[in-house]
């Protein structure tokens, strides 16, 4: 949630560019980012700010122009943990089990992430 809210998807797609043009000037091809977990869980300890936010829509809106931006940059961006793992509340990289995803009653249905995940990997070089 460094680059969001509010949802300005011009500045991902700045940084997304920025980043790129450096990682391209020190010779990189390929990146594994944007984190594309949409923030759903506070007691997450993994995600927290590498998320573009709490609203699927809007992890979704900021993905696409955070990966265009990258790849306009000639550098492969590489969508992470998605979906689901903004959702865990455990460190998959400190535990010998993975983390497990159970539904919440009144949680929102991952349908809506699921349909945003559709839109990035459209766009998206690597997945």
């Amino acid at each position: 949630m460094a680059l969001g809210p509010p949802a300005i998807p011009e500045l991902a797609r700045r940084a997304g560019q920025s980043l790129g043009r450096d990682l391209h000037l020190f010779g990189f091809n390929m990146n594994l980012a944007p984190v594309l977990d949409v923030n759903s869980n506070p007691d997450n300890p993994v995600i927290g700010i590498r998320s573009f936010g709490e609203n699927a829509a809007a992890v979704g809106e900021m993905g696409v122009a955070y990966i265009q931006g990258m790849q306009g940059e000639g550098v492969i961006a590489v969508a992470k943990h998605f979906p689901g793992h903004g959702d865990t509340d455990s460190d998959r990289t400190r535990t010998t089990t993975l983390p497990v995803l159970a539904a919440r009653q009144g949680a929102p249905r991952r349908g809506g992430a699921l349909s945003v995940r559709a839109r990035v990997l459209e766009g998206l070089d690597a997945s």
